[in-house]
């Protein structure tokens, strides 16, 4: 999955205030952003005067973690928590909890601890995919308002089910559910790839879930060029071939074909490079091995982000995902 994270913020003693590692967790405060930190090894170098004092200072420590590794692990366990035994039933029928430990796994030597008191977590990430390629999960919709009332039952159904988050597919294929100078308008949105349905509708959908209180999740698929089979009714008719036909042509005169038949938009990535896709079970693919592919995902990732900042609609964060 390809996520953006919130970037964590330093204290200023190389540790951090706020973590990134889920998008969803994230502060709003910060801005977005793909952020790898490292923990530098920190190096001490003794002279040959500190080496006697030194090989002391290792033999202590060698010393004491061996008295911590011969303590019993119970006894390490938190204030708050307790040695977890066994649930028994005794000679009377009496059930219970009994004196035997319950390890993490047999010969581990580690015994389980639980809590005393139960902590109510501060905040629970609950949702659920919208797939929309076939119109799978989100049927084609007639105009902005169609689109407005649909989505709205979606985020009916997700408040319902008690989800605080929707992660729905804005690139099924080589397409967009939003306007794009590198991807074609999506077939599921009008019927036809690369037509312009005359609004919006990530933003729409952004602003709509932020007024819910919700997270908004982008889906994109990163390589998929074709979802329906070479040989499929569909694509024959559209082709005027047959299957025979259709499987002697190479990947770029399918493509050209498919692109003559309006069944991929002229601006679709694969019909300007044809030579970078690959067949798979009579789909077509990328080629993630072509050095400029991940280059043109990681662009159409990088225009969401800069197109759709999330703190221009609400405080809750928008993250991409694939």
């Amino acid at each position: 999955m390809f996520s953006l994270f919130r970037r964590a913020t330093s204290n200023g003693n190389g540790g951090d205030r706020h973590r990134g590692g889920n998008s969803s967790r994230a502060s709003a405060e910060s801005p977005i952003g793909i952020e790898f930190q490292f923990n530098p090894f920190q190096w001490k170098f003794f002279s040959r005067s500190n080496e006697d004092s030194m090989k002391r200072r290792i033999a202590a420590t060698a010393a004491a973690a061996l008295l911590l590794l011969a303590l019993p692990t119970t006894a390490g366990a938190a204030p708050d928590e307790e040695p977890l035994t066994r649930y028994v039933k005794d000679a009377s029928g009496t059930s219970g909890y009994g004196t035997e430990p319950v390890y993490t796994y047999p010969g581990s030597g580690e015994q389980v601890a639980i809590p005393t008191t139960l902590t109510p977590e501060n905040r629970r990430f609950s949702s659920a995919w919208v797939g929309t390629i076939g119109n799978l999960n989100f049927g084609k919709p007639a105009d902005a308002a169609d689109f407005d009332a649909r989505y709205a039952t979606v985020l009916d159904d997700f408040a319902s089910w008690n989800m605080n988050a929707v992660i729905f597919q804005v690139r099924p294929l080589l397409d967009a559910y939003y306007p794009s100078a590198l991807n074609p308008w999506s077939e599921f949105l009008t019927g036809t790839q690369g037509a312009d349905p005359g609004y919006d509708p990530l933003q729409r959908m952004v602003e709509a879930t932020h007024a819910r209180g919700m997270e908004f999740h982008a889906w994109l698929n990163p390589y998929r060029v074709t979802n329906a089979k070479m040989t499929s009714p569909g694509i024959l008719t559209a082709l005027g071939l047959t299957a025979d036909q259709v499987k002697a042509l190479s990947i770029p005169q399918y493509i050209a074909a498919l692109n003559d038949a309006g069944i991929l938009a002229d601006d679709n990535f694969a019909v300007q490079h044809p030579d970078w896709v690959l067949s798979f079970e009579e789909k077509l693919f990328l080629d993630p091995g072509q050095p400029e592919v991940p280059a043109y995902v990681a662009a159409t990732v990088a225009e969401i982000t800069e197109n759709y900042d999330p703190e221009r609609s609400s405080r809750s964060p928008t993250t991409v995902s694939r």
